[in-house]
Protein backbone atom coordinates (compact mmCIF):
# COMPACT_ATOMS: atom_id res chain seq x y z
CA UNK A 1 0.00 0.00 0.00
CA UNK A 2 3.23 1.95 0.85
CA UNK A 3 4.90 1.59 -2.58
CA UNK A 4 1.27 2.08 -4.56
CA UNK A 5 0.76 5.92 -1.97
CA UNK A 6 4.28 7.07 -2.76
CA UNK A 7 4.68 6.04 -6.76
CA UNK A 8 1.12 7.44 -7.23
CA UNK A 9 1.95 10.67 -5.11
CA UNK A 10 5.29 10.94 -7.41
CA UNK A 11 3.53 10.60 -10.67
CA UNK A 12 1.46 13.58 -9.43
CA UNK A 13 4.76 15.66 -9.57
CA UNK A 14 3.84 16.29 -13.32
CA UNK A 15 7.10 18.13 -13.36
CA UNK A 16 9.18 20.93 -14.93
CA UNK A 17 11.91 19.31 -13.62
CA UNK A 18 14.00 22.47 -11.26
CA UNK A 19 17.19 23.25 -9.31
CA UNK A 20 16.27 23.51 -5.95
CA UNK A 21 18.51 24.91 -3.14
CA UNK A 22 17.93 23.42 0.35
CA UNK A 23 17.70 25.79 3.29
CA UNK A 24 18.88 23.80 6.63
CA UNK A 25 17.34 24.87 10.12
CA UNK A 26 19.20 27.29 11.62
CA UNK A 27 18.37 31.04 13.49
CA UNK A 28 21.71 32.58 11.51
CA UNK A 29 20.47 30.58 8.55
CA UNK A 30 17.37 32.47 8.49
CA UNK A 31 18.67 35.54 9.66
CA UNK A 32 20.90 35.01 6.35
CA UNK A 33 18.25 34.73 4.01
CA UNK A 34 15.17 35.47 5.41
CA UNK A 35 14.85 38.83 4.72
CA UNK A 36 15.01 37.63 0.97
CA UNK A 37 12.60 34.86 1.59
CA UNK A 38 10.11 37.62 3.30
CA UNK A 39 10.54 39.68 -0.31
CA UNK A 40 9.06 36.93 -2.46
CA UNK A 41 6.10 36.95 -3.89
CA UNK A 42 2.69 36.17 -1.77
CA UNK A 43 2.73 32.34 -3.12
CA UNK A 44 5.71 32.15 -0.77
CA UNK A 45 5.35 30.05 2.79
CA UNK A 46 7.86 30.75 5.86
CA UNK A 47 6.37 28.95 8.71
CA UNK A 48 7.60 25.16 7.56
CA UNK A 49 11.55 24.24 7.34
CA UNK A 50 13.30 23.35 6.48
CA UNK A 51 13.61 25.82 3.33
CA UNK A 52 13.33 23.73 -0.37
CA UNK A 53 13.49 27.35 -3.01
CA UNK A 54 13.09 26.31 -6.36
CA UNK A 55 13.26 27.99 -9.81
CA UNK A 56 14.00 31.45 -10.76
CA UNK A 57 13.58 32.51 -6.88
CA UNK A 58 17.32 30.99 -5.86
CA UNK A 59 19.03 32.70 -2.94
CA UNK A 60 21.69 35.04 -3.31
CA UNK A 61 24.62 34.68 -0.95
CA UNK A 62 25.31 37.72 1.65
CA UNK A 63 28.92 38.54 0.02
CA UNK A 64 29.35 37.37 -3.63
CA UNK A 65 32.88 36.21 -4.21
CA UNK A 66 35.87 38.82 -5.71
CA UNK A 67 36.03 37.08 -9.17
CA UNK A 68 39.46 38.98 -9.27
CA UNK A 69 41.02 37.38 -6.06
CA UNK A 70 43.34 34.26 -5.81
CA UNK A 71 42.24 30.75 -5.17
CA UNK A 72 43.21 30.71 -1.57
CA UNK A 73 41.51 33.75 -1.08
CA UNK A 74 38.26 32.97 -2.38
CA UNK A 75 38.13 29.24 -0.51
CA UNK A 76 39.03 31.43 2.76
CA UNK A 77 36.47 33.95 2.12
CA UNK A 78 34.13 33.72 -0.41
CA UNK A 79 33.62 29.71 -1.51
CA UNK A 80 33.14 26.43 -0.18
CA UNK A 81 35.93 24.28 0.49
CA UNK A 82 34.88 22.29 -2.67
CA UNK A 83 33.31 23.52 -5.25
CA UNK A 84 31.91 21.90 -8.97
CA UNK A 85 29.25 23.21 -10.96
CA UNK A 86 27.50 22.76 -14.27
CA UNK A 87 24.32 23.16 -15.82
CA UNK A 88 23.13 20.14 -14.37
CA UNK A 89 24.11 19.99 -10.67
CA UNK A 90 25.64 21.76 -8.36
CA UNK A 91 28.48 20.05 -5.25
CA UNK A 92 29.68 21.58 -2.28
CA UNK A 93 31.94 19.97 0.40
CA UNK A 94 33.07 21.63 3.62
CA UNK A 95 34.69 21.25 6.98
CA UNK A 96 32.92 23.19 9.79
CA UNK A 97 35.32 23.81 12.87
CA UNK A 98 33.86 24.88 15.73
CA UNK A 99 36.33 25.53 18.73
CA UNK A 100 35.74 27.54 21.53
CA UNK A 101 37.03 28.30 25.25
CA UNK A 102 35.91 30.16 28.51
CA UNK A 103 35.13 30.34 31.51
CA UNK A 104 32.27 29.80 33.68
CA UNK A 105 32.78 32.43 36.52
CA UNK A 106 30.56 31.63 39.37
CA UNK A 107 32.17 27.78 39.00
CA UNK A 108 35.46 28.65 38.19
CA UNK A 109 35.14 26.07 35.47
CA UNK A 110 36.87 26.46 32.47
CA UNK A 111 34.54 25.33 29.54
CA UNK A 112 35.72 24.30 26.02
CA UNK A 113 34.34 22.98 22.80
CA UNK A 114 36.08 20.74 20.08
CA UNK A 115 33.99 20.10 17.07
CA UNK A 116 35.25 18.29 14.12
CA UNK A 117 32.14 18.44 11.24
CA UNK A 118 32.03 18.14 7.50
CA UNK A 119 29.11 18.45 5.02
CA UNK A 120 28.44 17.71 1.72
CA UNK A 121 25.75 18.70 -0.60
CA UNK A 122 24.20 18.69 -4.23
CA UNK A 123 21.58 19.61 -5.97
CA UNK A 124 20.70 18.51 -9.73
CA UNK A 125 18.73 19.73 -12.25
CA UNK A 126 16.29 17.04 -12.34
CA UNK A 127 15.12 18.34 -9.06
CA UNK A 128 17.19 15.92 -6.49
CA UNK A 129 19.18 17.24 -3.57
CA UNK A 130 20.92 15.86 -0.74
CA UNK A 131 22.72 16.93 1.98
CA UNK A 132 24.89 14.76 4.77
CA UNK A 133 26.73 16.55 7.83
CA UNK A 134 28.87 14.75 10.13
CA UNK A 135 29.73 16.26 13.56
CA UNK A 136 32.95 14.60 16.25
CA UNK A 137 32.52 16.73 19.80
CA UNK A 138 34.16 16.97 23.07
CA UNK A 139 32.19 19.52 24.81
CA UNK A 140 32.97 20.91 28.63
CA UNK A 141 29.78 22.69 29.72
CA UNK A 142 28.90 25.84 31.99
CA UNK A 143 27.77 24.01 35.00
CA UNK A 144 24.09 24.24 34.79
CA UNK A 145 24.36 22.63 31.02
CA UNK A 146 26.11 19.71 32.81
CA UNK A 147 23.73 19.32 35.19
CA UNK A 148 20.84 19.34 32.07
CA UNK A 149 22.59 16.51 30.37
CA UNK A 150 23.48 14.08 33.43
CA UNK A 151 19.75 14.66 34.43
CA UNK A 152 18.28 13.79 30.95
CA UNK A 153 20.85 11.68 29.53
CA UNK A 154 21.40 13.15 26.46
CA UNK A 155 23.41 16.51 25.67
CA UNK A 156 20.86 19.27 24.63
CA UNK A 157 19.92 19.26 21.16
CA UNK A 158 22.82 16.48 20.54
CA UNK A 159 21.46 13.21 21.85
CA UNK A 160 23.54 10.89 23.14
CA UNK A 161 26.74 11.02 24.91
CA UNK A 162 29.40 9.19 27.42
CA UNK A 163 31.73 10.84 29.89
CA UNK A 164 34.91 12.50 29.32
CA UNK A 165 36.38 11.62 32.63
CA UNK A 166 34.20 13.55 35.66
CA UNK A 167 33.70 16.99 33.65
CA UNK A 168 33.38 16.54 29.65
CA UNK A 169 31.01 14.90 27.74
CA UNK A 170 31.70 12.67 24.35
CA UNK A 171 29.20 12.64 21.06
CA UNK A 172 28.86 12.79 17.71
CA UNK A 173 26.05 12.89 15.20
CA UNK A 174 25.13 12.38 11.57
CA UNK A 175 22.87 14.65 9.89
CA UNK A 176 21.22 13.99 6.05
CA UNK A 177 18.59 14.22 3.56
CA UNK A 178 17.17 13.66 -0.03
CA UNK A 179 14.61 14.83 -1.00
CA UNK A 180 13.24 15.08 -5.10
CA UNK A 181 11.45 18.71 -5.64
CA UNK A 182 8.31 18.96 -8.52
CA UNK A 183 6.23 21.49 -10.02
CA UNK A 184 3.64 21.10 -6.93
CA UNK A 185 5.48 18.25 -4.54
CA UNK A 186 8.43 17.93 -2.59
CA UNK A 187 9.81 14.36 -0.97
CA UNK A 188 12.35 14.00 1.62
CA UNK A 189 13.47 11.68 3.00
CA UNK A 190 16.38 12.30 5.90
CA UNK A 191 17.73 11.82 9.69
CA UNK A 192 17.32 16.00 10.63
CA UNK A 193 15.11 18.24 12.43
CA UNK A 194 11.77 19.82 11.30
CA UNK A 195 10.08 23.54 12.63
CA UNK A 196 6.79 24.77 12.28
CA UNK A 197 6.28 28.60 12.93
CA UNK A 198 7.37 32.24 12.16
CA UNK A 199 9.15 32.81 15.93
CA UNK A 200 12.52 31.86 17.68
CA UNK A 201 10.27 29.45 19.47
CA UNK A 202 7.77 26.71 17.94
CA UNK A 203 4.79 25.69 20.43
CA UNK A 204 3.90 23.08 17.80
CA UNK A 205 7.06 21.59 16.61
CA UNK A 206 10.64 22.97 17.25
CA UNK A 207 14.17 21.87 16.32
CA UNK A 208 15.07 21.91 20.15
CA UNK A 209 15.11 18.34 20.25
CA UNK A 210 17.67 15.42 18.62
CA UNK A 211 17.46 14.82 15.18
CA UNK A 212 15.64 12.02 14.14
CA UNK A 213 13.99 9.36 10.98
CA UNK A 214 11.39 11.09 8.70
CA UNK A 215 9.84 11.28 5.84
CA UNK A 216 8.07 14.38 4.56
CA UNK A 217 5.89 15.27 1.52
CA UNK A 218 5.25 18.90 1.32
CA UNK A 219 3.05 20.31 -1.49
CA UNK A 220 2.03 24.12 -3.13
CA UNK A 221 -0.29 24.93 -4.95
CA UNK A 222 -1.59 28.20 -5.67
CA UNK A 223 -2.23 29.88 -2.01
CA UNK A 224 -1.97 26.43 -0.06
CA UNK A 225 0.67 24.66 1.35
CA UNK A 226 0.14 21.50 3.11
CA UNK A 227 2.93 19.43 5.05
CA UNK A 228 2.62 15.95 6.07
CA UNK A 229 5.65 14.66 8.36
CA UNK A 230 6.32 10.88 9.22
CA UNK A 231 8.73 10.40 12.14
CA UNK A 232 10.15 7.20 14.48
CA UNK A 233 11.51 8.85 17.89
CA UNK A 234 12.74 7.47 20.89
CA UNK A 235 12.00 7.19 24.44
CA UNK A 236 15.10 6.36 26.39
CA UNK A 237 13.24 7.24 30.21
CA UNK A 238 15.31 6.34 32.99
CA UNK A 239 15.95 2.98 31.78
CA UNK A 240 18.98 1.18 30.04
CA UNK A 241 19.11 -0.80 26.27
CA UNK A 242 16.10 -2.65 26.05
CA UNK A 243 17.62 -6.37 25.15
CA UNK A 244 18.64 -5.62 22.05
CA UNK A 245 16.34 -3.60 20.42
CA UNK A 246 17.61 -0.32 21.70
CA UNK A 247 15.52 2.62 23.89
CA UNK A 248 12.05 2.28 23.60
CA UNK A 249 10.58 3.57 20.06
CA UNK A 250 7.76 5.46 19.08
CA UNK A 251 6.19 7.22 16.16
CA UNK A 252 4.51 10.09 15.23
CA UNK A 253 2.45 11.95 12.15
CA UNK A 254 2.63 15.51 11.96
CA UNK A 255 -0.02 17.31 9.36
CA UNK A 256 -0.34 21.31 8.51
CA UNK A 257 -1.84 23.41 5.93
CA UNK A 258 -0.71 27.20 5.52
CA UNK A 259 -3.17 29.49 4.08
CA UNK A 260 -1.88 32.71 2.28
CA UNK A 261 -5.39 34.49 2.63
CA UNK A 262 -3.67 37.78 1.13
CA UNK A 263 0.05 39.07 0.57
CA UNK A 264 -0.46 40.07 4.45
CA UNK A 265 -2.16 37.19 6.32
CA UNK A 266 -1.18 33.79 6.91
CA UNK A 267 -3.19 31.11 8.91
CA UNK A 268 -1.91 27.76 9.67
CA UNK A 269 -3.69 24.77 11.34
CA UNK A 270 -1.32 21.55 12.75
CA UNK A 271 -2.78 18.39 13.92
CA UNK A 272 -0.67 15.41 15.64
CA UNK A 273 -0.81 11.90 17.05
CA UNK A 274 2.46 9.87 18.82
CA UNK A 275 2.33 6.72 19.50
CA UNK A 276 4.53 3.64 20.98
CA UNK A 277 5.73 1.01 18.84
CA UNK A 278 4.64 -1.67 22.19
CA UNK A 279 2.37 -1.42 24.75
CA UNK A 280 1.50 -4.13 28.03
CA UNK A 281 0.37 -6.40 25.24
CA UNK A 282 2.91 -6.86 23.47
CA UNK A 283 4.82 -4.82 19.86
CA UNK A 284 2.11 -2.63 18.47
CA UNK A 285 4.25 -1.68 15.36
CA UNK A 286 3.34 0.76 12.96
CA UNK A 287 -0.68 2.21 13.11
CA UNK A 288 -1.72 2.21 9.53
CA UNK A 289 -4.74 4.23 10.12
CA UNK A 290 -2.57 6.98 10.53
CA UNK A 291 -0.91 6.63 6.63
CA UNK A 292 -3.18 8.68 4.85
CA UNK A 293 -1.51 12.13 4.28
CA UNK A 294 -5.60 13.46 3.89
CA UNK A 295 -7.35 12.65 7.46
CA UNK A 296 -7.90 14.25 10.49
CA UNK A 297 -5.51 12.46 12.85
CA UNK A 298 -8.44 13.25 15.78
CA UNK A 299 -11.22 11.09 14.18
CA UNK A 300 -9.05 8.43 13.10
CA UNK A 301 -6.88 7.52 16.43
CA UNK A 302 -10.43 8.05 18.23
CA UNK A 303 -11.96 5.43 15.42
CA UNK A 304 -9.44 2.77 16.46
CA UNK A 305 -9.83 2.96 20.07
CA UNK A 306 -6.64 3.84 20.37
CA UNK A 307 -5.37 5.62 23.48
CA UNK A 308 -2.69 7.91 21.65
CA UNK A 309 -1.28 11.02 22.42
CA UNK A 310 -3.09 13.67 19.75
CA UNK A 311 -2.75 17.54 19.79
CA UNK A 312 -3.94 20.56 17.29
CA UNK A 313 -2.57 23.88 17.01
CA UNK A 314 -2.70 26.94 14.58
CA UNK A 315 -0.12 29.36 13.45
CA UNK A 316 -1.19 32.78 12.34
CA UNK A 317 1.60 35.67 10.65
CA UNK A 318 0.28 39.40 9.53
CA UNK A 319 2.97 40.98 7.61
CA UNK A 320 3.27 44.66 8.44
CA UNK A 321 5.31 45.58 6.08
CA UNK A 322 7.57 43.56 3.36
CA UNK A 323 10.45 43.05 6.04
CA UNK A 324 8.55 43.04 9.18
CA UNK A 325 5.62 40.42 10.48
CA UNK A 326 3.59 39.64 13.50
CA UNK A 327 2.99 36.25 14.57
CA UNK A 328 1.25 33.62 17.03
CA UNK A 329 0.61 30.01 17.73
CA UNK A 330 -1.93 28.04 19.77
CA UNK A 331 -1.45 25.18 21.09
CA UNK A 332 -4.50 22.60 21.99
CA UNK A 333 -3.34 19.31 23.68
CA UNK A 334 -6.84 18.93 25.51
CA UNK A 335 -9.55 21.24 26.28
CA UNK A 336 -13.43 21.03 27.69
CA UNK A 337 -14.96 24.41 26.99
CA UNK A 338 -17.61 23.36 30.20
CA UNK A 339 -15.13 22.91 32.73
CA UNK A 340 -13.47 26.09 31.37
CA UNK A 341 -16.55 27.80 31.98
CA UNK A 342 -16.71 26.60 35.85
CA UNK A 343 -13.50 28.47 36.30
CA UNK A 344 -12.19 25.70 38.64
CA UNK A 345 -9.04 25.18 37.83
CA UNK A 346 -9.38 21.72 36.21
CA UNK A 347 -6.34 19.79 34.84
CA UNK A 348 -6.88 18.98 31.44
CA UNK A 349 -7.39 22.12 29.77
CA UNK A 350 -4.08 22.55 28.52
CA UNK A 351 -2.72 24.92 26.27
CA UNK A 352 0.15 26.99 24.85
CA UNK A 353 -0.09 30.26 23.08
CA UNK A 354 2.41 32.39 21.34
CA UNK A 355 2.98 36.27 20.56
CA UNK A 356 5.58 38.01 18.58
CA UNK A 357 6.98 40.91 16.60
CA UNK A 358 9.59 40.72 14.36
CA UNK A 359 11.67 42.85 11.20
CA UNK A 360 14.32 42.40 9.50
CA UNK A 361 14.86 45.93 8.28
CA UNK A 362 13.99 47.74 11.47
CA UNK A 363 14.04 51.12 11.14
CA UNK A 364 14.85 51.16 7.41
CA UNK A 365 18.32 50.17 8.74
CA UNK A 366 19.75 47.50 6.43
CA UNK A 367 21.45 44.32 8.21
CA UNK A 368 19.34 45.10 11.73
CA UNK A 369 17.15 42.74 12.89
CA UNK A 370 14.76 42.84 15.96
CA UNK A 371 12.45 40.11 17.54
CA UNK A 372 10.17 40.39 20.43
CA UNK A 373 8.30 37.30 21.50
CA UNK A 374 6.23 36.01 24.55
CA UNK A 375 5.25 32.30 25.35
CA UNK A 376 3.15 30.75 27.80
CA UNK A 377 2.15 26.81 28.51
CA UNK A 378 -0.43 25.99 30.70
CA UNK A 379 0.21 22.88 33.53
CA UNK A 380 0.50 19.32 32.02
CA UNK A 381 0.10 21.00 28.59
CA UNK A 382 2.35 17.97 26.02
CA UNK A 383 2.25 15.62 28.89
CA UNK A 384 0.49 12.17 28.47
CA UNK A 385 -0.65 9.01 30.91
CA UNK A 386 1.96 7.28 29.53
CA UNK A 387 5.61 9.14 29.50
CA UNK A 388 6.76 7.04 26.66
CA UNK A 389 3.67 9.02 24.48
CA UNK A 390 4.27 12.42 25.30
CA UNK A 391 5.60 15.02 23.27
CA UNK A 392 8.87 15.00 23.61
CA UNK A 393 12.31 13.07 21.82
CA UNK A 394 14.88 11.81 23.34
CA UNK A 395 14.49 13.13 26.87
CA UNK A 396 13.59 16.56 25.21
CA UNK A 397 10.98 18.64 24.69
CA UNK A 398 9.06 18.46 21.10
CA UNK A 399 8.32 21.94 21.29
CA UNK A 400 9.56 24.62 23.94
CA UNK A 401 12.80 23.36 26.02
CA UNK A 402 11.13 24.50 29.70
CA UNK A 403 8.32 21.80 28.79
CA UNK A 404 4.99 23.25 30.43
CA UNK A 405 3.85 25.66 33.43
CA UNK A 406 5.96 28.68 32.20
CA UNK A 407 5.65 32.31 31.15
CA UNK A 408 8.49 34.04 29.05
CA UNK A 409 9.77 36.83 26.77
CA UNK A 410 12.38 36.54 24.70
CA UNK A 411 13.82 39.41 23.03
CA UNK A 412 16.88 39.58 20.10
CA UNK A 413 18.69 42.40 18.18
CA UNK A 414 21.21 41.41 15.55
CA UNK A 415 23.06 43.92 13.38
CA UNK A 416 25.53 42.76 10.20
CA UNK A 417 27.53 45.90 8.83
CA UNK A 418 29.75 43.79 6.46
CA UNK A 419 31.30 40.98 7.76
CA UNK A 420 31.04 42.21 11.20
CA UNK A 421 27.92 40.86 13.59
CA UNK A 422 26.89 41.97 16.65
CA UNK A 423 23.48 40.61 18.19
CA UNK A 424 22.23 40.52 21.52
CA UNK A 425 19.73 38.49 23.48
CA UNK A 426 17.53 38.80 26.60
CA UNK A 427 15.03 36.36 27.73
CA UNK A 428 12.63 36.60 31.31
CA UNK A 429 10.90 33.28 32.39
CA UNK A 430 8.66 32.32 35.18
CA UNK A 431 7.59 28.62 36.05
CA UNK A 432 6.15 26.54 38.53
CA UNK A 433 8.10 23.39 39.41
CA UNK A 434 7.82 20.44 41.92
CA UNK A 435 9.75 20.58 45.15
CA UNK A 436 13.32 19.53 45.16
CA UNK A 437 13.28 15.98 45.65
CA UNK A 438 9.97 15.89 46.09
CA UNK A 439 7.37 13.02 43.79
CA UNK A 440 5.11 15.36 43.44
CA UNK A 441 3.96 16.61 39.71
CA UNK A 442 2.40 20.35 39.43
CA UNK A 443 2.56 20.14 35.36
CA UNK A 444 5.93 21.51 34.45
CA UNK A 445 7.65 18.32 33.69
CA UNK A 446 6.23 16.85 30.68
CA UNK A 447 7.64 13.38 31.22
CA UNK A 448 6.06 12.76 34.16
CA UNK A 449 3.17 10.90 33.43
CA UNK A 450 0.01 13.21 34.22
CA UNK A 451 -2.14 10.19 36.42
CA UNK A 452 0.80 11.45 39.03
CA UNK A 453 -0.92 15.29 39.54
CA UNK A 454 -1.21 16.71 42.75
CA UNK A 455 -5.07 17.73 42.13
CA UNK A 456 -7.78 17.49 39.59
CA UNK A 457 -8.79 20.98 40.22
CA UNK A 458 -7.55 24.27 41.78
CA UNK A 459 -4.63 24.21 39.21
CA UNK A 460 -3.12 27.81 37.77
CA UNK A 461 -0.30 28.69 35.44
CA UNK A 462 3.00 29.23 37.62
CA UNK A 463 1.51 26.59 40.25
CA UNK A 464 4.06 25.01 42.71
CA UNK A 465 7.87 26.06 43.37
CA UNK A 466 8.12 29.51 41.81
CA UNK A 467 11.32 29.75 39.83
CA UNK A 468 12.73 32.72 37.98
CA UNK A 469 15.00 33.05 35.45
CA UNK A 470 16.72 35.69 32.91
CA UNK A 471 19.22 34.97 30.71
CA UNK A 472 21.22 37.73 28.63
CA UNK A 473 23.51 37.64 26.52
CA UNK A 474 25.92 39.98 23.97
CA UNK A 475 28.06 38.56 21.11
CA UNK A 476 30.44 40.09 19.01
CA UNK A 477 31.49 38.55 15.44
CA UNK A 478 33.63 38.87 12.59
CA UNK A 479 32.52 36.51 9.84
CA UNK A 480 35.35 34.82 7.86
CA UNK A 481 33.18 33.31 5.38
CA UNK A 482 29.81 33.29 5.26
CA UNK A 483 28.28 30.25 3.33
CA UNK A 484 29.97 28.36 6.28
CA UNK A 485 28.88 30.71 8.91
CA UNK A 486 32.41 30.92 9.97
CA UNK A 487 33.16 33.59 12.22
CA UNK A 488 35.97 34.89 15.10
CA UNK A 489 33.22 35.14 18.12
CA UNK A 490 33.39 36.30 21.51
CA UNK A 491 30.75 36.44 23.74
CA UNK A 492 29.62 37.09 27.40
CA UNK A 493 26.07 35.80 29.17
CA UNK A 494 24.95 36.42 32.16
CA UNK A 495 22.37 33.76 33.49
CA UNK A 496 20.63 34.42 36.55
CA UNK A 497 17.86 31.65 38.47
CA UNK A 498 16.70 32.09 41.50
CA UNK A 499 14.69 28.79 42.92
CA UNK A 500 13.63 27.40 46.58
CA UNK A 501 14.72 30.83 47.65
CA UNK A 502 18.40 29.97 46.33
CA UNK A 503 20.11 31.77 43.41
CA UNK A 504 22.22 30.24 41.11
CA UNK A 505 24.04 33.42 39.43
CA UNK A 506 26.94 33.23 36.66
CA UNK A 507 28.86 35.07 33.95
CA UNK A 508 30.02 32.76 31.16
CA UNK A 509 32.99 34.38 28.98
CA UNK A 510 33.99 32.53 25.62
CA UNK A 511 35.77 32.98 22.60
CA UNK A 512 36.43 31.03 19.68
CA UNK A 513 36.36 30.04 16.12
CA UNK A 514 32.87 28.74 14.92
CA UNK A 515 30.65 27.63 11.67
CA UNK A 516 27.58 25.73 10.92
CA UNK A 517 24.21 26.70 10.88
CA UNK A 518 23.04 24.36 13.89
CA UNK A 519 20.94 25.45 16.61
CA UNK A 520 21.38 24.76 20.29
CA UNK A 521 19.31 26.44 22.27
CA UNK A 522 21.08 27.21 25.54
CA UNK A 523 19.11 30.03 26.98
CA UNK A 524 17.10 27.30 29.58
Amino acid sequence: MIKHLLLTAFLLCCVPRVMAQYIPIGFSSELRYREQIMGLDKKKHTSVKPYYISGKEQLTPVFPADTNAGWLKRKILYEHLVEVSDTDYIFNLDFLPDFYIGKDIAYKRTIWNNTRGARAEAAFKNGFTFSTEFYENQTVFPEYLDTLTRRQRAVPGAGNTKLIDSTGFDYGYILGHISYQGKYFNFSLGNDKNFIGDGYRSLLLSDVSFAYPYFRITADVGSIKYMVLYTQMMHPGTGPYVGDVGYQKKYGVFHYLDWNVTKRLSLGLFESVIWQNADTNGRKGYEWSYVNPVIFLRPAESSVGSPDNAMMGGNIRFRLTPNSALYGQLALDELNVEEMKANKGWWGNKFAMQFGYKSFRFLNVDGLFILSEWNMAKPYTYSFRTPSKNYGHYNEPLAHPLGANFVESVSLIDYRYRRWNVSAQFNYARYGADSVGGTNNVGQDIFKSYITRDQEYGNKLLQGQPVTLTYAQLKVAYIINPKLNLRLEAGVTQRNENFDGKADNTTIFLVGLRSSFRNFYYDR
